[in-house]
């Protein structure tokens, strides 16, 4: 990447001033057409230096022409920034092309952020050399700010649809019944939990689908007949369906089916919901038959019929009355005093009495007792009759049916319980309660008349829901119009739930959440309601969500600090580990330099000794050999030069490299001083599996752990110190292990080892940064590991990274 010299940068000094003295009218030309610009023309020398701008950069930035030249692009941003664009612009620059559109934040005069977007081109003096780059700065501050606005608004907008639609489909997966949806075309668009359970078949799997792809010919002709007839009628549609369960049952389902209309009236498909009725569909038949045998028994006395001769006192009782009473027809001969002895104590008298009244007034014969069976159990019993006279008006006998209705006068009693149970949680419930039929209130409770500070229940009475409301509804639709529609939901859909804002009788307005239920109360259609007060819970969730906004601004204000931090940090650790290398150079350097120094010093006195004939013959070797000796020096110590440059040149993409790589370069670097404290290396690869790393970071973590290696060594003054490389691989990983005999790390510092700013080392010798960009490197860039542990002797650092790479 190409970089920009510091000195010239300050002092300004560039290519293109040399230019313009010598091509004045080049220069009144190139003024002209900056002066008629309305954006802001530049001029920047090879080093990035601003040689000349036009009088529009006060519009944009704020700053006179005067005030910017001599200083660079990067003067006029933030550091962050200046080193995203000074590594975009250095690569430009290096190849010397052209660039447009390039997105610059510069900061304004007064401080505030500036979006400008920059074009240049590079020009080159009359013998073809590279002066600088001339271009324009638009100012897109206003076209970015709005798009950002745009961007996290239509972010919000998406993160609401997004909880509405997982709020739909919890709801619609909560639902017990058979919900699911089509297209025009009568393909299956979504279903819930209980359809696709159904069926024995995903979701996914049904989607798409039509009914011929997932049940048999027959049943989808039944369901894409009546389909048709909602989809061209507009209109809902109910039909009984016998439908096979996946599990094998046949099951009696109610289908509702109605057609969706999209906002604009234009039909898009349709909705159904099915519910199971095989369960009452038994029972519904199984009361048909029951009705059956009951007129059948009324007229010819299966219930168990009876006939009493009045005249004779002897009583006739069919097979089904024995078994009624407890007995067998062998036991006794009925009369009409042993009956009287079968009926409870307390209600023989009652009998009795109503027997006779219905035949001495000619009336009915209707009564409800109790029977006590011969095992003492009561039973009670429904008996119906009538008295039959003769020619005189005298009566002869009387008949009548008996039933045993114990279990029907126990449900009886429990409907009774149950009905004013629900009297009790209707009247009292906290919430309010209400029942509509034909869109008017017919009854309410107490929580409805001092919710809405009413006088009495009877303000409510054949109202209109629309009534109890504001004209229109914060959505902006009418109150009387959502209200029918929101019934109309109910009744076809067995239920609706919403929020709905309601006006009390004072005129104030509160928030209130609604639950309707379809139910039949004589045979009408009816609808529960009941209101809950939710003011409170609306202002707590606007309290929340503002507490929510504000807590994201805060997160997002220290996610800047720290990233800023960061950004210090390494800066502060690159700027150590640079002094350190300078004097790895320096002992680089040393000794190739003074190799050179001998071989010059033995080449000039060789020429001052000998003679012209020696100097034409032998000498003539002698300098080549000396020349070749010096230029392999100059070779090592420009191999030296290329391994430092490209020591901290960032990597965008990462490279397939063997770990060894990286680990010997960092040993060639420290090689001299390595060797000029005697510490021994010793190297043991175990693998040449390539993984995708970036080398020279990997190279800087090698380096350091090898540096802090011989720090320890020079420290400690360890006698025959020794470093130890082990590369080693795992299935999903390869390893270094750089290990010493340093004698260790205290135990108390090894949970501190890898902080910012931790060292052991006093302030002239470390800044504590090392270590902690190390572990940075590792396990942020790379998502390995980066841990140490003590040995017998001293310490092992061991570098792990996986094999494939789990990086973005």
């Amino acid at each position: 990447m190409r970089t920009f010299d510091l000195e010239k940068l300050q002092t300004g000094d560039s290519v293109l001033d040399s230019v313009h003295k010598t091509d004045s009218s080049k220069i009144d030309r190139f003024s002209t057409i900056i002066d008629n610009i309305y954006e802001w023309v530049w001029e920047v020398d090879q080093n990035g230096v601003y040689t000349n701008a036009s009088e529009q950069v006060f519009s944009v930035l704020g700053y006179q022409p005067e005030e910017i030249i001599g200083k660079t692009p990067f003067d006029f941003m933030s550091a962050s920034e200046a080193e995203r664009v000074g590594k975009i612009f250095g690569e430009i620059a290096s190849k010397q092309v052209p660039f447009s559109k390039l997105l610059n934040i510069c900061l304004h005069k007064d401080g505030h952020e500036v979006y400008t977007e920059t074009s240049g081109k590079p020009f080159y003096d009359e013998e073809g050399l590279f002066c600088g780059y001339r271009g324009i700065d638009f100012d897109r501050t206003e076209e970015v700010t709005t798009n950002l606005t745009l961007k996290k608004t239509n972010t919000s907008l998406q993160e609401r649809l997004d909880k509405q639609h997982q709020l739909l489909l919890n709801v619609t997966n909560s639902i017990s019944d058979l919900l699911f949806y089509k297209d025009t075309d009568l393909r299956y668009t979504g279903c819930n939990q209980a359809f696709s359970n159904f069926l024995g078949l995903p979701i996914d799997f049904i989607i798409g689908k039509t009914d011929y792809e997932l049940f048999d010919k027959k049943h989808a002709d039944i369901f894409r007949t009546n389909d048709t007839i909602v989809m061209q009628s507009l209109q809902s549609n109910s039909n009984y369906e016998w439908v096979t369960h996946a599990d094998g049952r046949r099951l009696y389902l109610l289908s509702q089916k109605s057609p969706l209309i999209d906002t604009s009236g234009q039909l898009i498909g349709m909705v159904g919901i099915s519910r199971d009725l095989t369960t009452e569909h038994k029972l519904e038949e199984e009361l048909k038959k029951s009705t059956l045998h009951l007129i059948d028994a009324q007229s010819i006395a299966k219930v168990g019929h009876w006939e009493w001769d009045i005249r004779n006192d002897t009583l006739f009782w069919s097979d089904e009355i024995y078994k009624i009473f407890g007995y067998t027809p062998q036991e006794f001969a009925a009369t009409y005093e042993i009956f009287l002895q079968t009926i409870h104590p307390d209600d023989r008298q009652q009998v009795h009495d109503e027997t006779q009244y219905a035949v001495e007034h000619m009336s009915k014969y209707d009564i409800f007792h109790r029977i006590v069976l011969p095992d003492n159990t009561e039973k009670i019993v429904h008996e119906i009759g009538h008295a039959i006279y003769d020619a005189e008006g005298k009566p002869e006998r009387m008949i009548g049916t008996v039933q045993d209705v114990t279990e029907l006068k126990s449900i009886e009693n429990e409907l009774t319980e149950q009905k004013e149970a629900f009297e009790t949680i209707f009247e009292y419930s906290s919430d309010g309660m209400l029942l509509l039929q034909d869109g008017r209130f017919i009854a309410c409770n107490q929580a409805v008349v001092k919710m809405m500070r009413a006088s009495g229940k009877e303000e409510f009475l054949m109202m209109h829901p629309s009534q109890l409301s504001p004209e229109f509804q914060p959505d902006g639709s009418s109150s009387y119009q959502k209200a029918e529609e929101m019934m109309r939901i109910c009744l076809a859909q067995g239920y609706n739930h919403f929020e709905w804002v309601h006006s009390r009788m004072d005129g104030e307005e509160f928030w209130s959440e609604i639950l309707l239920t379809s139910l039949v109360i004589n045979n009408k259609p009816t609808i529960h309601v009941s209101w809950r007060d939710i003011s409170e819970r609306k202002v707590l969730n606007e309290r929340l969500e503002s507490a929510n906004t504000l807590y994201k601004k805060l997160v997002n204000e220290l996610d800047t600090k720290v990233k800023e931090q960061s950004a210090h940090i390494i800066k502060q650790s690159r700027m150590a580990q640079m002094g350190e290398l300078l004097s790895m150079i320096a002992h680089q350097w040393r000794q190739p330099l003074s190799s050179i120094g001998v071989i010059s010093s033995n080449v000039r006195m060789t020429l001052a000794l000998a003679d012209e004939e020696e100097i034409s013959q032998k000498s003539s070797d002698y300098i080549h050999q000396k020349m070749d000796e010096i230029e392999n020096l100059l070779q090592s110590l420009s191999g030296t030069i290329d391994d430092f440059r490209t020591l901290y040149k960032p990597e965008k993409v990462k490279k397939e490299i063997i770990l060894s790589e990286p680990v010997d370069r960092a040993l060639h670097i420290i090689d001299v001083s390595l060797k000029k404290n005697q510490v021994k290396v010793i190297k043991s690869y175990n693998t040449d599996t390539c993984i995708p790393v970036h080398s020279n970071e990997v190279m800087q973590v090698m380096l350091n752990l090898i540096k802090n290696a011989e720090d320890n060594f020079i420290e400690r003054k360890t006698l025959n110190p020794t470093l130890t490389i082990n590369i080693t691989q795992s299935k999903e990983s390869v390893k270094a292990e750089v290990c010493d005999n340093g004698g260790g790390i205290k135990e108390e510092v090894m949970e501190h080892i890898f902080d910012p700013y931790f060292s052991t080392k006093d302030k002239k010798n470390g800044t504590g940064l090392g270590l902690y960009m190390c572990k940075i490197i590792i396990e942020q860039q790379h998502k390995g590991k980066l841990e140490v542990h003590n040995t017998d002797n001293g310490v092992c650092f061991t570098v792990e990274l996986p094999i494939s790479d789990t990086t973005d």
